[in-house]
């Protein structure tokens, strides 16, 4: 949080689900975390913060109910604190939920929310109702795409595209050309059911991946993000809003800011992508986050960063390919911090499964993260160290960053983006506190 501290960018700070029985059962709790995350950033030239989220898709389907009931009590303690602070007109509670809220979601006309969190819903949205907080929901087209790639289409998910399946909603007669609005709509509709059809709604997370699936699911690439990230912006911000909430802009966040290099794939092979910039700063495409659709505008850079020298660990020539390939097992297994999901069958780094090309980026990335230790280039002779970048056909061998100037990186990453125009839409930070 220090780093953000004048960069003027609006702040969304979250609890993390595993403080949520915590700030449900004991107000002074939740207090103590208001006045330590919130509150002491609070001052002129601090964090300019607007939202708390209260937990991260707490009613996830697979979570068997773990925060059903603990969920409600805790955003109005949260709510409570701030109050207590004087902060609640300035900063607003939400929640990030995910779409799978949702009981019943097509035809958008007859969506509601799941029986099993219907009465929680009531209870939170009424509270948002109350205090002028949003609603906020994660809608991700791209899980259609990989979740039921035979189900729909392109035309379905990139709102760029024609689609030759528009559907009339047989309840309203309102005409569909997508699945974004679809489920913008059926979040509307379900709110309505519960007495609540004029709450603001905004989109907590969406965005693309662009690497890490490969031949399992060939849209996670750069082309795809791109154009992705740009169509949505566009519509968002266009104002021409959505079939049943028309003549309006949709507030919402691209998800995300840099790649995760280090998070779980249990969900998928991509989790680690959804940055549009790399995990160092530098920028993956060109993107448009004024929403008029300028295919050549371009991100800036984080600027300052302090790599490390220009050079770079490969499979030395003439290597024993046994040796190779033991190697390449030892660095993408276990628990190295290295991500060898690029070179997975299909993915940026795949060069056609040639050991030599995969070994490479998987011995360049560990000699990187190893602060470019000579010794960490050697793999039982098997490596080298060259000056001549190895990067090609989209494959990029990054350079380490030097640690100390990691915050340093960062802070100027958020300051690059105060700079940048946005239109209407905010830039946001999701920050994690444990």
């Amino acid at each position: 949080m220090k780093a953000l501290v004048g960069s003027k960018l609006e702040v969304t700070v979250m609890v993390a689900n595993e403080l949520l029985n915590d700030m449900a059962m004991n107000p002074k709790k939740a207090q103590d975390w208001v006045d330590y995350n919130v509150k002491r950033y609070a001052f002129p030239g601090g964090v300019d913060i607007r939202y708390v989220s209260v937990g991260n898709e707490p009613f996830l389907r697979w979570d068997n109910g773990e925060y059903n009931l603990v969920l409600a009590p805790a955003v109005q303690n949260i709510y409570d604190a701030l109050k207590a602070d004087g902060l609640d007109h300035k900063v607003k509670v939400t929640v990030a939920f995910n779409a799978d809220v949702m009981g019943t979601s097509y035809p958008p006309s007859k969506a509601s929310f799941r029986q099993d969190i219907a009465n929680q819903m009531r209870r939170i949205v009424s509270l948002f109702s109350e205090t002028g907080a949003p609603f906020s929901v994660n809608i991700y087209p791209f899980l259609n795409l990989y979740q039921q790639p035979g189900v729909f289409t392109m035309g379905d998910i990139f709102l760029d595209r024609p689609n030759e399946r528009n559907f009339t909603d047989p309840g309203t007669g309102l005409v569909y050309t997508n699945v974004f609005d679809s489920t913008h709509d059926a979040i509307l509709t379900a709110l309505s059911r519960l007495g609540f059809p004029d709450l603001q709604v905004i989109i907590g997370e969406i965005g693309w991946p662009s690497d890490g699936q490969g031949s399992l699911n060939p849209y996670a690439n750069n082309a795809y993000a791109q154009e992705f990230n740009n169509a949505i912006i566009q519509h968002m911000l266009s104002g021409s809003g959505t079939p049943l909430r028309p003549g309006k802009q949709i507030g919402g966040f691209i998800f995300g800011l840099l790649d995760e290099d280090m998070k779980s794939t249990l969900p998928g092979t991509f989790e680690r992508h959804w940055g549009i910039f790399r995990a160092d700063g530098t920028v993956k495409y060109n993107l448009d986050l004024t929403g008029k659709g300028d295919a050549n505008a371009q991100l800036v850079p984080a600027r300052d960063v302090a790599f490390f020298s220009k050079q770079w660990c490969v499979v030395k020539q003439g290597a024993n390919p046994t040796n190779v390939a033991a190697a390449l097992t030892y660095v993408c297994g276990g628990d190295k911090s290295v991500d060898c999901t690029p070179i997975l069958p299909g993915s940026s780094c795949y060069f056609n499964n040639k050991l030599e090309d995969v070994a490479s980026y998987a011995f360049n990335s560990y000699y990187q993260l190893q602060n470019q230790s000579q010794a960490s280039c050697d793999f039982g002779g098997s490596a080298r160290i060259v000056g001549t970048d190895p990067s090609k056909d989209g494959c990029i061998f990054f350079i380490g960053m030097d640690q100390a100037s990691m915050l340093k990186a960062s802070r100027r990453l958020w300051n690059t983006l105060t700079h940048t125009a946005l239109g209407c839409a905010m830039a946001m930070l999701l920050i994690w506190f444990l």
